[in-house]
């Protein structure tokens, strides 16, 4: 039991003294780096659905015979196609025989910046509208003294 553990310790202890990951930024590691653009006008294009997958197609491939949220894919690539990618998926095919699958998917991590992006831009829209509320309720008060001033 002593040397069954002596070596286990020994085995973690080489490891970590063995290994030492390089910490990249994301500055040495990312290039052409650009603010999103026009993303509350690309967003209001996508529609979100629920559904459930087929279920002949859900068991062969091993999806989720539960309900699901998320995007048509076909729909996804007019607007971003940068975020639709196909995955190929093993399914029994008969006795020791298999076929392959092309799925399309949707990166839906990839699409939180976008919605980020579109958050901001929809917020400063918000900041703009309430400056000119506030302009026009300012002159308005003004007109009114005016008016009242005036009779």
């Amino acid at each position: 039991m002593k040397l069954l553990t002596a070596v286990l310790v020994c085995g973690m202890v080489a490891c970590s003294l063995g290994t030492q990951a390089q910490k990249l930024s994301d500055s040495q590691l990312k290039s052409n780096v650009q603010p999103i653009q026009n993303s509350v006008s690309r967003i209001v294009q996508l529609e979100p659905v629920s559904f459930e997958y087929n279920k002949d197609w859900s068991s062969r491939l091993k999806l989720a015979q539960s309900k699901q949220f998320g995007f048509v894919s076909e729909d996804v690539v007019k607007v971003f196609p940068e975020l639709v990618f196909t995955q190929n998926r093993d399914y029994p095919a008969g006795k020791n025989a298999s076929k392959i699958a092309s799925v399309n998917k949707v990166d839906l991590e990839a699409l939180v910046p976008v919605l980020v992006a579109a958050m901001k831009e929809q917020q400063a829209e918000i900041e703009n509208l309430k400056k000119e509320i506030s302009s026009l309720k300012s002159s308005g008060s003004a007109d009114r003294k005016q008016v009242m001033q005036g009779k």
